[in-house]
């Protein structure tokens, strides 16, 4: 294989390598299991749907193309669609460990220039002592508190439909 066959073209979102599956013929996309055996599956429509209701979110709150998201929410389905949603809407994700506590979370939020969050709702203790928090878009997966979005709650009245954002194959 030659190396122009692995270079992405000019415009390109990594999200349309996902989104191609989402054809209406339902294909398995996500498979979750935790450990008392429930599970969860998703298709490739039933992900993109929910992952354009993220990125329509995300653009409710102000976030535009090219503004850093750090996400700290465990592998459920929903920190997928969280990922592909912010990706189609041309945001930067920093994926993050749920392990990450107060200084780590300043670190990142200095260092990256961030501008919003997303968290899972067990997880929000851990950004109490963040003074950066004040400057910070704050999306919850699950119920909010104080001035926390719950990117739960914004999602279920968010359209299914977005146009990604346009993006470079080096942004």
């Amino acid at each position: 294989m030659n190396r122009e066959a692995l270079v992405a073209p000019r415009d390109y979102n990594l999200v349309d390598e996902i989104e191609k599956f989402a054809d209406g013929s339902r294909k398995t996309a996500l498979i979750w299991e935790n450990d008392k055996g429930d599970s969860k599956r998703v298709t490739y429509d039933e992900l993109m749907s929910e992952a354009n209701k993220a990125a329509n979110s995300f653009e409710k709150a102000g976030l535009q193309k090219g503004d850093v998201v750090l996400v700290m929410v465990p592998r459920l389905i929903e920190a997928y669609i969280t990922y592909i949603g912010a990706l189609k809407a041309g945001l930067v994700v920093i994926p993050s460990s749920e392990m990450l506590r107060a200084k780590d979370i300043s670190y990142r939020l200095n260092h990256s220039g961030a501008k919003a969050v997303v968290a899972y709702e067990p997880f929000m203790d851990q950004f109490g002592d963040v003074p950066e928090m004040e400057r910070t878009v704050k999306f919850v997966i699950g119920n909010s508190v104080s001035s926390w979005i719950s990117l739960t709650d914004e999602m279920e009245s968010a359209s299914e439909k977005y146009e990604k954002a346009a993006t470079h194959n080096d942004d």
